[in-house]
């Protein structure tokens, strides 16, 4: 996981040829040398196999021409450069990384595509809850309580 988020890179075009990184060694042997390239034909291979099946689902589904407008990629990988030209070439719709928004006070933490499904989440469940359901949180500013528990939450374990 450290050597993709460092090195690693959604398409074998990013690379040049000759670059190199350093795997560490594990117990016993010694750290060498892999072309960057090698690990970037990877994850090319990965993600172009998991884009292709979420495409073959979408279609399964019947809402193929419900994504004409775009897709919007999340999560970690979505960090990776060069994702958004890879899911262009499946998709063939326009692409974009999603971020939070509308967090207010917490986007110094959260701006990035890692939390925006489950912000996204607290997001839905906090706007299509029942005021009798929400207990805690009840309030004129309900979402702000929960961001700050979330703040809290990622300060303490990141």
């Amino acid at each position: 996981e450290d050597i993709k988020k460092k090195y690693g890179c959604a398409t074998t075009a990013m690379v040049k040829p000759n670059e190199e990184f350093i795997v560490p060694g594990i117990v016993g042997r010694g750290a060498n040398g892999m072309p960057r390239k090698l690990l970037a034909e990877i994850i090319q291979m990965r993600i172009e196999e998991l884009f292709s099946l979420v495409k073959g689902e979408i279609t399964k589904s019947g809402f193929s021409e419900y994504i004409a407008s775009g897709v919007v990629i999340t999560g970690g990988t979505a960090l990776l450069s060069g994702i958004t030209d890879v899911a262009k070439k499946i998709f063939d719709v326009p692409v974009r990384i999603g971020k939070p928004r509308d967090v207010a006070g917490l986007m110094e933490i959260l701006d990035s595509p890692i939390y925006s499904t489950g912000v996204g989440l607290v997001m839905y469940g906090a706007k299509h809850r029942k005021d009798s359901e929400l207990g805690r949180f009840r309030g004129r500013n309900i979402f702000g309580k929960i961001t700050k528990r979330m703040k809290d939450w990622v300060e303490e374990y990141f």
